[in-house]
């Protein structure tokens, strides 16, 4: 059985909002194992930026928690996460658990130079220990770029990041983000926005970098392809709910969720020439989400029960599991 690093425990974490209560996460339960890298997918406005804030501890108005925990398996201690205080959020993260959000302009300030921001990184990880010369970070993390194979880092510590192309802010975030070699790492939707090549060139470099320090990696993205390429197990939300769990080679050879199948088959394949089909209908609006399964509007397998009763997280195989009425406690299927 793999060593656990996260578990996610009867998590709500909800907006609210003068328009009314957005259920964002409504009760979500899962783990997350040591040096594996998780894909969170999903459309859009189905929680999964809010599950990788809530992973992060990032829960600020008007984002609450109002059930659950996150807890943080570190050798013999267990930490919840949503029970920590500022200040103690601020020593894990950089060290320990690092973020990297959607958007490399929203993360990098645009009047400070690419090294004064490695700076402020890496004093992070000499705090209560004797300062180096600025020097000396300079050279630390020069080598660290070099490693990463990024070019030119002498060139590159001295940019702004308005002077940076897209692809290579993104670069510059990534190994931010990992430059203390966190135990974890949460990406929300790292390749958005970017060109396929330049897509490809990230996520070799995420993967690499997992691969060889070993750290667990946790990624949204809404592209099944990305997923494909990258993941070890598979997370698929819908409407602040998790619908499909397992690992990735299981989920696309046989999906169980309806809505998974759906995401899989938009994919397009090389020599078919049939047209690909979305999901008929919209997800359904989270301040008033629908009674049962909440994919049940949009369900073409719907039942009576889909409409009434909400459907359990069950397992119906080794580590896949899925919320659906469809399967028995067995995994067997049942359309009447």
């Amino acid at each position: 059985m793999p060593e656990k690093i996260l578990k996610v425990d009867n998590c709500r974490v909800y907006y609210f909002t003068s328009r009314g209560i957005n259920k964002a996460l409504d009760n979500i339960n899962f783990e997350i194992y040591k040096g594996e890298i998780l894909g969170i997918a999903g459309e859009s406005g189905c929680g999964k930026s809010t599950l990788i804030k809530s992973l992060y501890g990032m829960i600020l108005p008007p984002l609450k928690v109002v059930e659950g925990k996150i807890l943080l398996f570190d050798n013999n201690d267990t930490i919840d996460l949503f029970s920590l205080s500022d200040e103690s959020l601020r020593n894990l993260r950089w060290k320990y658990i690092s973020y990297m959000p959607q958007g490399s302009m929203n993360v990098m300030n645009p009047v400070v130079r690419i090294e004064e921001q490695f700076f402020e990184v890496l004093d992070k990880r000499t705090e209560g220990t004797k300062k180096i010369s600025k020097n000396q970070a300079r050279e630390i993390i020069s080598n660290y770029l070099r490693d990463m194979g990024l070019p030119s880092p002498s060139k590159l510590l001295k940019s702004y990041p308005h002077q940076l192309s897209g692809g290579m802010r993104q670069r510059v975030i990534l190994a931010m983000v990992t430059f203390l070699n966190p135990k974890i790492i949460l990406a929300d939707e790292p390749t958005t926005a970017l060109d396929v090549v330049v897509q490809k060139g990230i996520l070799m470099m995420m993967k690499k970098i997992q691969r060889e320090r070993k750290n667990t990696l946790i990624f949204v993205s809404h592209d099944m392809g990305v997923h494909y390429q990258m993941a070890d197990r598979l997370l698929i939300m819908y409407a602040g709910k998790i619908v499909e769990l397992g690992p990735k080679k299981a989920i696309f050879e046989n999906p169980l969720h309806p809505y998974t199948k759906f995401l899989i088959d938009s994919l397009p394949r090389i020599g078919e020439k049939e047209k690909r089909k979305g999901i008929s209908g919209e997800p359904p609006d989270l301040l008033s989400p629908p009674h049962g399964c909440r994919f049940h509007p949009r369900c073409p397998y719907k039942k009576k029960i889909c409409e009434d009763r909400e459907p359990k997280f069950i397992k119906v195989s080794d580590d896949h599991f899925v919320a659906c009425h469809l399967f028995s406690k067995k995994g067997e299927m049942n359309y009447g």
